[in-house]
């Protein structure tokens, strides 16, 4: 229903000072937010934060945090509306972590945790 709302946040480290990271996250197949390459000069954490609002049938709303204390920048928040999509179909939140460079490879970035919470419209 209109109203309705996704929230999720994910966890993880990044491992390797010489590799070059990357995040994004996508909503139904679209990437609504992406850290671009980094350059990574403390080992340690990062989190994102996702928020999706259902506008109408064909359209959401969102606001994505990645903080990543460790990282050349620290804070991306991107934010938007997604249009012409299917919300009666199947839609996936996924994140994604790339490391090239360096040592870039296998196990430079992990992810540790995360959930995700769905609260009804007011109308439910």
């Amino acid at each position: 229903a209109n109203g309705e709302k996704l929230e999720a946040w994910y966890s993880g480290t990044f491992n390797d000072l010489t590799a070059t990271s990357q995040l994004k996250v996508y909503f139904a197949g679209t990437a609504i937010a992406d850290t671009g390459a980094l350059t990574v000069s403390a080992i340690g954490g990062w989190k994102i934060d996702v928020a999706l609002i259902r506008v109408s049938s064909t359209v959401v709303r969102y606001v994505v945090n990645i903080s990543t204390p460790g990282a050349s920048t620290a804070i991306y928040t991107s934010s938007g509306e997604l249009t012409g999509l299917t919300l009666s179909n199947t839609n996936i939140i996924k994140i994604t972590g790339t490391a090239g460079g360096g040592t870039g490879g296998n196990s430079d970035i992990t992810a540790k945790s995360g959930s995700i919470y769905w609260y009804g419209s007011a109308a439910n």
